[in-house]
């Protein structure tokens, strides 16, 4: 949710940060996220639940590596606000008809969510 306010000559948009230990599972998963995900397959998915805008969209159908996608991606995703995360892996379940590796992907970042979480209550 972005909360906007304007000032004299200048708009702001504060977003609701996305939770540390939702950051933290995307760390943990990052090489795997680099090297396994299908950024073609991914970007209209995250197009279509507004985590990428029309830009970001058009800057990944420029030709370049998939690791430079994924990058990108991931770069963006905790930018994104308070839901990008749950987003980010619906988009990853959504797309696995057209890449099975997601589904791998999918559940290591749920994984990490549920240690982050366990960790949380024994502490």
């Amino acid at each position: 949710m972005s909360i906007c306010y304007v000032k004299p000559n200048v708009l702001s948009c504060t977003m609701h940060s996305m939770e540390e230990r939702k950051k933290q599972a995307l760390r943990l998963c990052h090489v795997d996220l680099i090297k396994n995900m299908n950024p073609d397959d991914m970007k209209h998915a995250l197009f279509a639940r507004k985590l990428l805008t029309p830009d970001e969209l058009e800057r990944l159908s420029l030709p370049q590596t998939t690791k430079d996608k994924n990058t990108f991606i991931l770069q963006q995703i905790p930018r994104k606000g308070r839901d990008a995360f749950d987003l980010f892996v619906d988009c990853l379940q959504d797309t696995v008809g057209e890449n099975p590796a997601h589904q791998e992907l999918y559940i290591s970042l749920i994984r990490e969510l549920e240690r982050s979480a366990l960790h949380q209550t024994t502490n």
